[in-house]
């Protein structure tokens, strides 16, 4: 059975089972000792053990992600997007922490933090972070945490998933600025965005090797979710890489961040506002499915493997369907 006594401005708790040693911990506060005797009284009756939880006084949040990005992360494909996350969590005061300390309340108070600072978007993905983080530590490494923490408090809530379309203007416009610009590639880029519905750096990776001018293919070994994809061409999309020279063994050799640089430069000039070089995507997808392609056949494109995603990309305009509704209601009439 659990006692609790107060020692100073301290709550000791100490938990005693027959034939088993006693184990002892100290909170600040008595409803996290009774918390903390109520799961430990449990664990022992579940496990008929006393677990010895003293590692977790010599291990840190930060010597956790340490651990992780150099055995996990640096496996994965984008394992180096995860070294900006994991420097705002390390450097932050939750870093510090030991395990033995961790409590959800602490998680929750790094998310309300952050919040201050990064968009809710930012603050999730940093939290998935090291809600795995804490899973691996639990399951594979070996570390008796009682339960996972991250997993015990509420992410923020994300806004609302983008449905921002350009108009014929605008896109007139920023092709316009495109053509002018100092790096011819970054014309083709925008174009190909729009026929073909790759990612940015799809298009930047995409090599010349990998094009099949006679099947109007594309073959794209790498991608986000990590499947390769064959990417239909469009007559467009290959009459605009057919002018694009062979310099290089990618067809668009340029870097990512150029591209990104020209792209705000663009639309400024264009007066363009509040349109990602992504939202050309979804602009691609959203004509796929109004030049009446299937789902099937747009997934094929697009590369996604789940349809509730594909159709987060797919924005209709009221505006034409009220005119496919006019054009059915004329069509029905006697």
């Amino acid at each position: 059975m659990a006692s609790i006594r107060k020692r100073g401005q301290a709550w000791e708790v100490q938990v005693r089972r027959r034939g088993l040693p006693s184990v002892t911990k100290t909170f600040q506060s008595r409803k996290t000792a009774e918390a903390w005797a109520r799961q430990t009284e449990q664990e022992i009756e579940r496990t008929g053990v006393v677990i010895d939880r003293t590692s977790l006084r010599a291990i840190t949040i930060h010597d956790l992600c340490t651990r992780y990005q150099r055995e996990i992360s640096s496996k994965k494909r984008a394992g180096d997007r995860e070294v900006y996350f994991f420097r705002n969590i390390t450097r932050s005061p939750l870093g510090r922490l030991c395990l033995d300390n961790l409590r959800p309340e602490h998680v929750a108070t790094y998310r309300d933090t952050r919040l201050k600072v990064v968009g809710p978007a930012t603050v999730c993905r940093e939290l998935a972070l090291l809600r795995h983080v804490l899973e691996i530590c639990r399951k594979e490494w070996g570390y008796p945490l009682n339960g996972n923490p991250a997993k015990d408090i509420h992410f923020p809530r994300l806004p609302a998933h983008r449905t921002r379309r350009p108009t014929s203007e605008e896109l007139s416009r920023i092709l316009d600025e495109a053509k002018s610009y100092q790096n011819p590639l970054v014309a083709s880029l925008i174009v190909l965005a729009l026929e073909t519905g790759m990612r940015r750096g799809e298009l930047i990776s995409a090599r010349w090797d990998g094009l099949s001018m006679q099947d109007a293919t594309i073959h794209l070994p790498i991608t986000k979710n990590g499947h390769p994809r064959l990417v239909p061409l469009s007559p467009l999309a290959l009459a605009t890489i057919s002018t694009l020279p062979r310099t290089a063994s990618r067809i668009l050799p340029m870097t990512s961040n150029a591209a990104q640089l020209a792209w705000q430069r663009i639309t400024k000039r264009a007066g363009v506002r509040n349109l990602h070089f992504h939202d050309l995507r979804h602009e691609a997808i959203s004509r796929f499915f109004e030049r009446g392609l299937s789902i099937t056949e747009v997934a094929t494109i697009s590369g996604h493997r789940d349809f509730r995603m594909l159709f987060r990309y797919t924005h209709p305009r009221a505006t034409d369907i009220a005119r496919k509704l006019a054009n059915i209601h004329q069509t029905l009439q006697p």
